[in-house]
Parts: C-alpha cells; sequence; structure tokens
C-alpha cells in the first residue's frame, strides 16, 4: 500500500534548464500521480482504495484515536513518582529544607490542584496551581516530556488548570517563568504581563538562571 500525501510532488523537471517549455509543459500533480499508481501495478503493488487505506489505518476505529491520543485528567496519588521523575528532567522536582538549606522553591505538589497528561498509559506532562487567598493563586510545576514539546501538551495542561481556577472562583495569577520561550508563550498564548524578577532561592530549573520573570494574568 502506498500513501501520497497532499501538496505540490517535485521532481527537478520545472528547474532543468535544458526543459524546452515552448515543446513540452512540466507535469502535474495528478499526472505524476496517476505515473506512480501505474509504476505500482506494474511491480504487482496496486494503489489501495480510500476505503482500503481507512480500514488499513484503522481511521473509523475509536478504539484506535484513544490510543494515540493525550487525555488530559486530574492526578492521582498513585501518579507521583511518574509525575517527580517527570519534573526531575526540568530540575523543578520538589525539594527538602535539608537539601537546599533554604525555604525550597517547592516543596510539595498539591495532587488536589493538579493534572497530568497521559498517553499510552504514561504521565507525560503535569501541571499544579496553589491557592494563596480566595482569589489569588499561583501556578507551578508545568512540564512536558522533552520528546513530547511543541505538541500542544502544555498549552492543554495551562488551560486546564486556568478553568479550573475560574471554577473557583480565583480572578488573579502569578506565575514564575526563567526561559525566555516560556515567557514568551505565556505572554503571547495566554495574555499574562510582566510584573518583574525575583531571585530564585537555590538552583530551580533552568541552571543557567539565576532569577524568575514574575507574570501575572487576570482571569
Amino acid at each position: 500500500m502506498i500513501i501520497i500525501m497532499g501538496g505540490h510532488v517535485r521532481v527537478g523537471l520545472e528547474d532543468s534548464p535544458l526543459m524546452d517549455y515552448q515543446e513540452a509543459q512540466p507535469a502535474t500533480n495528478a499526472a505524476l500521480v496517476a505515473r506512480i499508481a501505474r509504476l505500482a501495478r506494474e511491480l504487482g503493488r496496486p494503489v489501495s482504495t480510500c476505503e482500503q487505506t481507512r480500514r488499513r489505518l484503522r481511521l473509523d476505529d475509536a478504539d484506535n484515536w484513544q490510543a494515540t491520543t493525550v487525555h488530559i485528567r486530574r492526578m492521582q496519588p498513585e501518579d507521583m513518582q511518574e509525575v517527580l521523575g517527570l519534573l526531575a528532567q526540568w530540575n523543578m522536582q520538589p525539594r527538602a529544607f535539608s537539601q537546599t538549606g533554604v525555604l525550597p522553591e517547592r516543596d510539595h505538589i498539591e495532587t488536589d490542584n493538579s493534572f497530568v497528561a497521559v498517553l499510552h498509559n504514561k504521565i507525560v506532562g503535569i501541571a499544579s496551581f496553589l491557592v494563596l487567598d480566595s482569589e489569588l493563586a499561583e501556578t507551578a510545576s508545568l512540564a512536558v516530556d522533552p520528546k513530547l514539546i511543541g505538541c500542544g501538551i502544555g498549552f492543554r495542561l495551562q488551560s486546564e488548570r486556568l478553568a479550573e481556577m475560574r471554577r473557583r472562583g480565583i480572578r488573579h495569577v502569578r506565575t514564575e517563568a526563567d526561559r525566555p520561550a516560556v515567557i514568551r508563550w505565556y505572554i503571547e498564548k495566554f495574555g499574562y504581563r510582566r510584573a518583574g524578577t525575583v531571585a530564585k532561592r537555590h538552583d530551580f530549573g533552568d541552571h543557567s538562571r539565576t532569577e524568575w520573570t514574575v507574570l501575572e494574568l487576570d482571569l
């Protein structure tokens, strides 16, 4: 079976200085696809019909989509070890005072205020928050499996925790970030504004940065 994706097919002929455009025309996509189908038949590999392709790829099978879809759900106590392992990849795992000698940046994860992203029964993302008072919360522990950066998992986790804050009546959100790309992401995608900087109490997050950029958002 072959599957031809949409788009422009380039074969180099249109760039050839030897091409006589008065006598011949460059091949069209339709002609190239027809040629591929003919060659496939001659080689004993006929091109699948649309229906055959759908069956082969299980496009009508809801369970197949389920297996390849990231699911966002509330964190459970039994998720803790996986979550800690994921956070450790970003140097963001909670520490005890005995480890840092100062008040830790994070010393625990509040399960009731946390969401995880799950793919193939594996936790690939975490986002949580801390409620500071009846209208103010601080985000914490947003991390995604490094192999899945750019897949929209962080956006979904952030959106879910903001929605949960709104449901609880939170009106103001504080976020601390150290990586420039992440800071821009918060500002451009969610409407945060810069509110200043604050020194890190110890090595946490990006090893190369010693301060947080403080961001604020009104819900």
